[in-house]
């Protein structure tokens, strides 16, 4: 594991996520990881299909139909093809809110009444998760509110990447 300054970290991983950036956060004996730059386990298919879809079919339609199409068309579907690799970024090197192992049942969970708010032990994962939290064996991590595994995108979409990866599948 790398070292990128005093409250940063570079080069870890959690489950089969590489964690390319994170900030350290709070005390230093017991600090809180904030992830920036996290790549998923598809990423070799989300770079050598996807990204390649993604950059190669514009500049060939760009190429080919320079001459017939008005400039403003060509024009906006280059804005658009740019959009689609904004979000696809977004998306693939987001925080898709993956949760850290815990061990023992929080005390958030134990003190809590209401049946929604207990926290869940997952005999998978080994690990205390919140209800709406799933763990996936592909991903070898539990992510906190999952919608699911997108090899295009090379990572797992959630609540926290939900919106770019609508933004991707609409101007892809």
């Amino acid at each position: 594991m790398a070292c990128c300054g005093q409250r940063f970290r570079c080069c870890s991983l959690v489950g089969n996520f590489t964690v390319l950036l994170e900030r350290l956060i709070g005390p230093t004996h017991a600090p809180r990881r904030e992830l920036w730059l996290v790549v998923g386990p598809y990423l070799p298919l989300r770079a050598s299909i996807t990204t390649a879809l993604m950059v190669l079919f514009p500049l060939l339609v760009l190429v080919l139909f320079r001459i017939v199409l008005p400039q403003a068309a060509l024009l906006s579907f280059l804005g658009f093809s740019l959009i689609a690799l904004a979000a696809l970024a977004a998306v693939a090197c987001s925080d898709p809110g993956l949760m850290a192992h815990v061990a023992v049942e929080p005390p958030e969970s134990v003190a809590c009444e209401s049946r929604s708010g207990k926290w869940v032990y997952s005999d998978v994962a080994k690990s205390w998760r919140p209800q709406k939290a799933q763990y996936d064996s592909n991903l070898n991590a539990a992510v906190k509110e999952f919608d699911h595994v997108c090899a295009f995108t090379g990572t797992a979409i959630d609540a926290n990447n939900l919106i770019c990866f609508y933004a991707f599948s609409v101007a892809a």
